[in-house]
């Protein structure tokens, strides 16, 4: 099993902000806050500045509820 802290902090933003969209297909409009929330958490440790534009920019892309 990994460690979290194994995973580049870009790599867990795209992750979180994969639920969040999927969970907004779904319907689930808390779940896709969790997991946007999440994807800004992970995304604030990101050191990259070109990384971490790219990320917010998917993030901000997750439809609406």
């Amino acid at each position: 099993m990994t460690d979290a802290s194994d995973i580049p902090p870009w790599l867990r933003a795209s992750l979180f902000e994969g639920l969040a969209r999927a969970a907004a297909v779904a319907g689930d409009g808390l779940l896709r806050a969790e997991n946007v929330a999440a994807a800004h958490a992970a995304l604030a440790e990101e050191p990259d500045g070109e990384a971490h534009s790219l990320i917010l920019a998917q993030i901000e892309d997750v439809p609406p509820v």
